[in-house]
């Protein structure tokens, strides 16, 4: 249901999206993800180690997602987690590694 209501009106629903990205349900952290997506990266900066924590899923779909959150962020905010994002880069999945080669262009050499 979260998917289909305007971003404007789920500001302020962030934490218990966010905590849904822990949960054991698949289903449940992909939709998580589909609500984060929709989101302004102002918003969610502060949850950028959850977020990419999931990237160590074993779901692609989800790190692909995680991935494009990340994707949002400043460099400043990206930069600590290249290392993950690169990984992504050895997966076989093309659109994970399309989502990576885009986070990691917004990455700036200042940045790391």
């Amino acid at each position: 249901v979260l998917v289909r209501i305007d971003a404007t009106v789920l500001e302020g629903w962030e934490p218990p999206v966010v905590r849904q990205l822990s949960d054991e349900s698949l289903p449940s952290r992909r939709a998580a993800f589909r609500v984060l997506v929709r989101l302004g990266a102002k918003e969610l900066a502060r949850y950028d180690h959850t977020i990419a924590e999931r990237l160590k899923d074993r779901d692609a779909l989800v790190r692909r997602l995680a991935l494009e959150v990340l994707g949002k962020f400043d460099p400043q905010v990206i930069a600590p987690h290249a290392t993950g994002v690169v990984q992504q880069l050895g997966s076989e999945e093309m659109e994970l590694r399309r989502a990576a080669l885009e986070a990691l262009d917004r990455l700036h050499a200042p940045a790391l």
